[in-house]
């Protein structure tokens, strides 16, 4: 009668398929891999057997603007101090440890 239901005769419905046919050697892009792909549902059976995690997830997505908007903030600041760092140390920390190689025309790499 709900979603739940419905959920699990799905889950069962393609796992004894799958059961009964079992493939052994699975193609890309065939019926066996899509069959495969429907077993992935397998984990959405804890959203209807755990009442708890209904809430988790309603709590989730209602904080995802949030949740977004402190990783933009995190990505920011750290864009902020990598253009500092590279100001402060650029090219001071660039030493060659090669013994043979006596100036900057002499090396493989051109600069």
């Amino acid at each position: 009668n709900d979603f739940s239901g419905v959920l699990d005769l799905y889950i069962y419905g393609v796992s004894v398929v799958f059961m009964l046919w079992m493939p052994t050697k699975v193609e890309p892009h065939s019926r066996e891999q899509i069959l495969m792909i429907l077993r992935c549902c397998r984990p959405l059976r804890i959203y209807s057997l755990v009442p708890h995690m209904r809430r988790v997830v309603y709590e989730l997505v209602r904080g995802f603007k949030e949740i977004v908007l402190v990783s933009v903030l995190l990505i920011v600041l750290m864009f902020v101090f990598a253009i500092c760092g590279v100001h402060l140390l650029g090219g001071k920390l660039a030493r060659c440890n090669d013994n043979k190689i006596v100036s900057k025309e002499s090396s493989l790499w051109k600069f």
